[in-house]
């Protein structure tokens, strides 16, 4: 069972927010498994606490190349799924709480 480490995409999100980044236009989570993974859920609602519902996430499996064009319905697939499977962070956290829920002051 895996807890509460620090996962590539928060470093990422923090290290942006510390150097005063606050806005993203998308997301890449590549890993080096062969098929698409998505962030975790520490990860996806740190994220839901600066990026927009609506942000492009794409998911990136091992092997992809993106220098190596591809015919249309050829290179993209695995045999798992897509190589990169491109979703939303509000598809990734549906019914999520984010920074409109506080209360102003």
């Amino acid at each position: 069972m895996l807890g509460g480490t620090i996962c590539a995409e928060r470093t990422a999100i923090v290290k942006a927010v510390t150097e005063d980044m606050r806005t993203f236009t998308a997301l890449a989570v590549t890993t080096d498994v062969a098929s698409t993974i998505s962030p975790c859920g520490i990860c996806r609602q740190v994220l839901r606490e600066f990026c927009a519902l609506e942000m492009p996430v794409y998911l990136v499996a091992a092997g992809y190349d993106p220098s190596k064009p591809s015919e249309e319905g050829e290179g993209e697939e695995e045999s798992d799924g897509k190589m990169v499977l491109e979703t939303t962070l509000g598809a990734l956290l549906p019914h999520s709480f984010g920074p409109e829920d506080l209360p102003r002051a």
